[in-house]
């Protein structure tokens, strides 16, 4: 059997999963922390292309007790487009909670992501004086969209509208891509690097070893 098509029967037999975006990465902590009356807090973002969130993060400073409720917001109509409340929490640090049912985002729309918090919350102070960009996910500049990093106060979640110097929140999702490329994997043994392959069922696009095309029969 040609080893090129050897190659391309076992990676189509063994893909890998798909990649997930979030605005900010394990790494990425508040400046510092700050005691408050009840409040949601939130990010503005818009996704560049068509997905699904599937959960809802935020940063849990020491000392807040919670409990937290996760939201997903149509920034234009305000309507709730999901929520969770968190459980099993850490003491502190990011806390990721799954939605019942993944919410689908539309490419350039815009949203909000955010979080209520009964005390506690971290924050950086300007951080969106600047764009920010991670993945397929886009978190304007505080001058754009009438600002960014939004709160309100109140005793339940409602829809953050205020903003105030351009403070990051820490409040995150985990995004899919629809159509993300599916990294196939490599136990044939062949390769290391990988290159954009061509479109398999579905038009999902697959990636290839690199030095490795496949084999496509018209037949």
């Amino acid at each position: 059997m040609n080893k090129r098509i050897f190659y391309a029967l076992i990676a189509l037999a063994l893909p890998l999963s798909a990649r997930a975006d979030t605005l900010f990465s394990t790494s990425d902590v508040p400046a510092a922390a700050y005691n408050d009356q009840p409040t949601e807090v939130g990010t503005v973002f818009w996704p560049t292309v068509n997905g699904k969130v599937t959960a809802i993060r935020f940063y849990k400073e020491s000392g807040d007790t919670g409990p937290h409720t996760g939201n997903l917001w149509d920034y234009v109509s305000q309507a709730n487009l999901g929520t969770v409340t968190f459980s099993n929490e850490t003491a502190s640090g990011w806390q990721q909670q799954t939605l019942s049912t993944p919410v689908t985002l539309v490419a350039n729309h815009v949203y909000v992501v955010s979080y209520h918090t009964t005390l506690r919350y971290g924050a950086t102070s300007q951080y969106f004086a600047v764009q920010h960009t991670s993945g397929s996910l886009i978190a304007p500049a505080n001058a754009e969209n009438g600002g960014n990093g939004v709160y309100i106060h109140g005793s339940s979640s409602a829809f953050p509208s205020k903003t105030y110097n351009g403070t990051n929140y820490f409040a995150d999702l985990v995004f899919n891509p629809a159509g993300t490329p599916i990294v196939m994997d490599d136990r044939a043994g062949i390769g290391t690097h990988f290159d954009q392959g061509w479109n398999v069922e579905g038009n999902v696009p697959v990636i290839a070893p690199a030095g490795f095309g496949w084999i496509r029969d018209n037949e």
